[in-house]
């Protein structure tokens, strides 16, 4: 039986490391170009990959792609169930010299943003929304600025998510080593966890739970009258006046 384990192990591996080797690596040109394109309507956006997406207030469904005209044909931008997905043909391997740049416009029906990977997602003036959601998962950074009522931040890995703005209710959870900084998002009430060695600052003004799980950090500040901490772990919870 071990040595079927053994042979499916390589078998598969073999396969992966040619299906690589397969494919066709375009390397850019250096001609930067910009691409105007229409999609469907959108509430989400997801960044799959190594590309930096610019998220603007404005009309959405109306994006503009900068790149390397050789490697324009490739960015894909795909609306499916009210989500924009944006990544590289994954048909091929791509070398590039040059940074891909992706204007998202948004409005105020936007519920979700999605890093995955190691590319960027900037979400730079304030946008006012009732209700979303920010996850990123890898080495990529997200950053936002928004005003709404209820606000959801999840870290899963060793990225970076930077939140400015004001928010209600926060709900902000890292798994993993990355770093949640909110220090300049302003939250009437917050609910914070760490699991494994990241580091979350935050900004509370009247209740907040504070849960570390590891060797991660939890920094409060905003002097919160209602406080709920704990941690378990050498990790540490510290209320910053």
């Amino acid at each position: 039986m071990k040595n079927i384990f053994t042979f499916l192990f390589i078998a598969f591996s073999a396969t992966s490391y040619g299906q690589f080797f397969l494919k066709e690596t375009i390397k850019d040109n250096g001609n930067v170009k910009v691409e105007n394109r229409t999609t469907e309507a959108y509430t989400k956006v997801s960044n799959i990959g190594n590309l930096y997406v610019v998220l603007t207030e404005g009309k959405v469904g109306s994006i503009r792609v900068e790149a390397s005209d050789n490697i324009l044909q490739y960015i894909l931008t795909k609306v499916e169930n009210g989500e924009l997905s944006i990544r590289l043909d994954p048909k091929n391997n791509y070398t590039l010299k040059h940074k891909v740049v992706v204007y998202v416009p948004v409005d105020q029906s936007l519920q979700k943003i999605l890093q995955k990977g190691s590319g960027d997602v900037e979400l730079k003036d304030l946008l006012k929304v009732e209700q979303l959601s920010c996850e990123l998962a890898g080495s990529g950074d997200l950053k936002i600025n928004v005003k709404a009522k209820q606000l959801s931040l999840s870290v899963v890995g060793s990225g970076d998510l930077e939140a400015k703005g004001s928010v209600t209710e926060l709900q902000a959870e890292l798994t993993g080593s990355g770093d949640l900084d909110a220090e300049k998002l302003t939250a009437t009430n917050a609910k914070v966890t760490v699991n494994g060695s990241g580091d979350i600052t935050t900004f509370v003004t009247e209740n907040v739970e504070a849960r570390v799980s590891g060797s991660g950090d939890i920094a409060i500040k905003g002097n919160p009258k209602k406080r709920d901490s704990k941690v378990m772990g050498s990790g540490d919870i510290r209320f910053i006046p």
